[in-house]
């Protein structure tokens, strides 16, 4: 018989050394074996540089940009203003001079700070580095486990965040009501309140897949075309109308105005309203026009415009609803932080 043995995966570490210009370092790691992977200067680990490209081995790098070497060759892999991923080949070993002559017209590949690759002396210290971060790491985890536990919170199944259980009379331990931020930002009662944590029940979570799908639904029953093009021109129409009466009466009535109203309180809704109770004139606040909260409607605006960001939504809401999916497909029951105190 045949035995076949699967190989151990090696643990993904990633770790800052203090006082150094490293940044971000990237490595497998199995037992006192550490392999770098990569680097990054950029906090937010968009943009992570491999240690080789095209045969190159990496010189220096900072946010925004790599410097590769091989012999006297130098190439410079980086992101342009736009943002695309660009390569460089440097004319001579790159200075200062060489790279803000030589780089992307407009992009931001400064010198400031830049790390100069250097894996012996990463290697020397990152073994305490990393015993060290995964050390205070598990400590950070075990006191949030605790205040977790003392609280009586629990993982919504929508937005994902440890909230308090309503344990009173029939509730049952469900979610307690608070809003939703699972895309970034406060949208009213989130969804997954009042149905069961996430650790028991993956109720909350296909709530949540229907709401996006509802939304997503709406979205396709409604594509951009030239007739939602002229009402949302109409309603720039109307704005820019509100902005000249506006700036109109504002000329008119300035002296009054700024004789009654101290500097510091004087803004539109301020003036509008005085407007109102001094002059008697109502006039109604209208806003910039936006569509799908994303694109700045304006006269010269195009359906190929609103066509652009009404796909976008449309991914982004595919993408959350496939990963969200994936999770629900694979949900399994958990002890919550409670109950893993009680255990422990």
């Amino acid at each position: 018989m045949n035995h076949l043995t699967k190989e151990k995966e090696m643990e993904k570490v990633e770790f800052k050394i203090p006082y150094t210009k490293f940044g971000i370092i990237f490595a497998d790691k199995d037992g006192d074996n550490l392999v770098i992977t990569g680097v990054s200067k950029d906090y937010s680990k968009k943009n992570i540089w491999d240690l080789v490209y095209k045969g190159y081995n990496l010189w220096k790098y900072q946010n925004d940009f790599a410097i590769y070497q091989q012999d006297k060759k130098f190439i410079g892999l980086g992101v342009d203003r736009k943002d695309n991923l660009v390569e460089v080949n440097f004319s001579k070993r790159p200075n200062r001079h060489v790279i803000k002559a030589e780089k992307p017209e407009g992009a931001y590949w400064s010198t400031h700070d830049i790390a100069t690759y250097n894996e012996h002396h990463i290697l020397l210290k990152a073994h305490k580095v990393i015993k060290r971060t995964q050390e205070e790491a598990r400590i950070r985890a075990e006191k949030l486990l605790r205040k977790h536990a003392h609280e009586n919170r629990a993982v919504c199944g929508a937005c994902e965040r440890y909230i308090e259980r309503w344990d009173e009379g029939n509730r049952n331990g469900v979610i307690y009501d608070h809003g939703f931020k699972q895309v970034g930002f406060r949208a009213g009662t989130c969804i997954g309140a009042r149905y069961q944590p996430w650790e028991k029940s993956p109720e909350g979570k296909i709530v949540y897949i229907k709401q996006l799908q509802s939304q997503k639904d709406h979205l396709l029953n409604n594509k951009p075309d030239e007739k939602l093009l002229a009402k949302l021109l109409d309603k720039v129409e109307k704005f820019v109308a509100f902005k000249r009466q506006l700036e109109e009466l504002k000329k008119e009535h300035k002296e009054a105005y700024e004789e009654d109203v101290r500097y510091f309180d004087r803004n539109q809704n301020r003036f509008i309203a005085w407007l109102h109770f001094n002059k008697d004139i109502k006039i109604t606040a209208l806003s910039p026009v936006y569509y799908l909260d994303t694109l700045h409607v304006w006269d010269k605006t195009t359906v190929n415009q609103l066509f652009t960001v009404w796909q976008r939504m449309i991914d982004t809401l595919t993408d959350i609803i496939n990963k969200q999916q994936t999770k629900v497909d694979n949900w399994e029951e958990q002890l919550t932080a409670k109950e893993k105190v009680a255990q422990s």
